[in-house]
């Protein structure tokens, strides 16, 4: 199959630790198949560094293509689609119209996948959209940008939701089922895998006598990051020492570096950039426990990550974490709950330390080899025996798009 990928979420020289996970499923894929990347890049990054950044570079086996995707920040979220149809459709119409993919993939329903619907359809190829868990069952209750979400999912040839939970909210919201694949993030087992943990620390300079909490994501409001702050203030109030370390970049790198010096929590509670695939390993090999503190969350890929270096985790109670958290070895408790997370913390740290478990996890994620089988499969099906009822909702124009916006 020759096979084109579209969306934001794929390594950048501006962002090289976003959408690895769709790297991971993208890169084996191309051993067998013809795959290509066209990767939209937000244009106040793309100018900002690119005379210090070379946009020809890919981070990637794949052969990728970055393009600035321009729009008006913060304002207009439910015309996204039309800004980013504008801003790529030379370059996606070049390449469709020269190499004809026979099946194009995108990531994130909006505005990515209904962009990428608007050219689905202008070249008659079938469409299959991978939906991550917040741009459904966040983005998707709200508004006419939930409408939006919904109406391109319902058109789309396949729909691809990350963990039966998100495809339960999909069937509910009334995708056809039939349409619906769910599948699992692999985890590359050459990189995560369990380890010892004393070496790990002394590669990270982490003092091997006092437990480490780390978490992992990008410094948004979703991650409700400062829950887990609130959290650490209340065990150092107790007389508790704990490290703490938070891994990502992003807009509240400020406050979250404020709320931690008044808490006075400076030398204890840190905040490291975002870390390259094979140190992140080294982080989840340290810890005694990786934190997730998410408002809203599909599979979360840095939960099976750490599950793969035999870390466990303490999460909230939202989206299809329950699905894969195991009774023995994991804790939940409800979001934005700084005194339950404090004691989902001191449990599980003294487990570990003092009644650890030899029980195996009741399920694992699945290597990065079986997600990319699945998605094959999927992407084969639809390729070669596309739905009957393909043009019939393709044809639906429903959604307008506006030549420029």
């Amino acid at each position: 199959m020759r096979i084109l990928f579209f969306s934001y979420a794929f390594p950048s020289p501006w962002t090289p630790q976003q959408g690895t996970f769709n790297r991971t499923l993208l890169e084996p894929l191309s051993q067998r198949h013809e795959v290509r990347v066209v990767c939209p890049v937000p244009f106040v990054n793309y100018w900002k560094n690119r005379f210090r950044v070379d946009a020809t570079r890919s981070m990637s086996t794949v052969p990728t293509t970055y393009v600035p995707f321009y729009y008006p920040p913060k304002l207009l979220h439910a015309r996204y689609h039309q800004f980013l149809h504008w801003s790529t459709r030379e370059v996606m119409q070049a390449t469709l119209r020269d190499w004809h993919p026979d099946v194009l993939v995108s990531y994130w329903t909006h505005p990515d996948g209904t962009a990428a619907l608007e050219f689905a359809h202008d070249f008659d190829i079938p469409l299959a959209i991978i939906t991550g868990g917040s741009d459904v069952l966040l983005l998707g209750r709200n508004g006419h940008r939930g409408e939006l979400i919904r109406d391109t999912l319902k058109r789309a040839d396949a729909v691809i939701p990350i963990g039966h939970h998100i495809a339960d909210v999909l069937t509910a919201d009334g995708v056809d089922p039939t349409n619906i694949h769910p599948i699992y993030r692999g985890v590359d087992r050459e990189l995560f895998y369990p380890d010892c943990p004393r070496q790990a620390r002394v590669e990270l300079g982490i003092a091997r006598d006092v437990p480490l909490v780390v978490g992992v994501g990008r410094l948004v409001p979703v991650k409700s990051w400062a829950t887990l702050i609130e959290a650490m203030a209340r065990l150092a109030a107790g007389g508790l020492k704990y490290e703490c370390r938070i891994l990502g970049d992003g807009p509240l790198r400020g406050s979250l570096q404020s709320q931690i010096d008044t808490a006075g929590l400076t030398e204890s509670v840190r905040l490291i950039p975002a870390q390259r695939q094979n140190e992140l390993a080294k982080w989840y090999r340290a810890a005694d426990l990786t934190v997730l503190t998410s408002l809203s969350e599909g599979v979360p890929n840095v939960l099976m990550e750490a599950m793969a270096c035999g870390t466990p985790f303490v999460a909230t109670r939202v989206g299809a974490i329950p699905a894969i958290a195991d009774r023995f070895h994991d804790r939940l408790v409800p979001p934005k709950n700084p005194s339950l997370l404090a004691e989902a913390i001191v449990d599980s740290v003294t487990q570990r330390h003092f009644a650890p478990l030899d029980v195996p996890r009741r399920w694992m994620p699945p290597t990065s080899e079986e997600a990319t089988r699945r998605l094959e499969s999927i992407l084969t099906s639809i390729a070669l025996d596309p739905p009957p009822d393909r043009l019939e909702r393709t044809e639906d124009r429903s959604l307008e798009f506006a030549a420029a916006p």
